[in-house]
């Protein structure tokens, strides 16, 4: 099966190639690399790969997010509904990873209140636009994300340190579904 792996910045990426915005690398015969940038504009560039080219497998989105409720950072989770202010959306669960709710909304998280109760919430700011790209085109969606903070305090730096901390193990992860 061909698997599309979406990454929002640079730093999510763990296998040691360079990505640009945009641009599609080939991994392996069936596994395809894309860095596609931050919230609404990255998935109208996993929209524009879509409409130009042919495309039959599986979308995986990896990503760092922050825990709103009950994340431990470090920890890796698959999202299994994702929400926003007006809509919720079950994701069928596909992975042996602990599972998690998602909160999307175009900006960063930064530690406001949010009224809603799960027992392990994150926060992004694409995954609800992704899955919708991958639902037009009838294409499977994982969504998998590591906790990198909790929106409070340096979030860029602890990003970063909790993604190079756990780059074996985010490669580990990615490479078992495929």
């Amino acid at each position: 099966m061909n698997s599309l792996i979406l990454f929002p910045t640079k730093q999510e990426n763990p296998f040691p190639v360079g990505l640009k915005l945009g641009k599609v690398f080939q991994l392996k015969n069936n596994v395809f690399l894309l860095f596609t940038g931050i919230g609404e504009k990255g998935a109208e560039l996993l929209d524009n790969f879509l409409i130009n080219n042919s495309f039959d497998g599986q979308i995986i989105e990896f990503g760092g997010a922050a825990s709103v409720l009950g994340g431990e950072v470090g920890e890796i989770y698959e999202i299994v509904e994702i929400l926003n202010d007006v809509e919720s959306v079950i994701v069928h669960q596909q992975t042996f990873l602990k599972k998690a709710s998602l909160f999307c909304k175009n900006k960063l998280f930064t530690g406001e209140e949010l009224n809603v109760s799960r027992d392990i919430l994150l926060f992004s700011m694409e995954t609800l636009f992704f899955y919708k790209v991958a639902q037009k085109y009838g294409l499977n969606f994982i969504s998998i994300r590591i906790v990198t903070d909790f929106g409070k305090g340096n979030i860029k730096k602890e990003f970063i340190k909790t993604l190079e901390l756990n780059r074996k193990k985010i490669k580990t992860v990615l490479e078992d579904l495929l």
